[in-house]
Parts: C-alpha cells; structure tokens; sequence
C-alpha cells in the first residue's frame, strides 16, 4: 500500500533487552532536553534516522522489506 513500509527487528541479546532499551529510549525523548512543553508521546519523533541510529548502536539490528 502506498505509504506503508515494514522492518525487521532483531536484537542478539533477547526480546527483554529490546524492550526494556525501547522503554529508555522513549523515556529520553519524552523527558529528555529536546522535549517541548505540551504533551509528548515517545513514538512521535521528529528525527526518525537518529532513533533507528541508536537503536543500532545498542546492536539491534534493522532490516527493511
């Protein structure tokens, strides 16, 4: 369908870790400097290539198709 897009996400140290490491990252962006007043939510970033950048710097890896 025109606009949807789907990725692969696997992490070799387990489904908790990812969890847990999706937990954290949305806690930074929610509460983190960048946040604006007003009301936030975690999975509406704004900066879509630095997100996936820190999840693979945690070695989670990202496979797009």
């Amino acid at each position: 369908a025109k606009g949807s897009h789907s990725m692969t996400i696997t992490d070799p140290a387990g489904q908790a870790h990812l969890t847990a490491l999706g937990g954290y990252l949305g806690l930074q962006r929610v509460l983190g400097r960048e946040a604006g007043a007003g009301v936030m939510f975690s999975e509406s970033t704004p900066d879509v290539a630095a997100a996936l950048a820190q999840l693979q710097s945690h070695n989670v890896s990202l496979q797009a198709g």
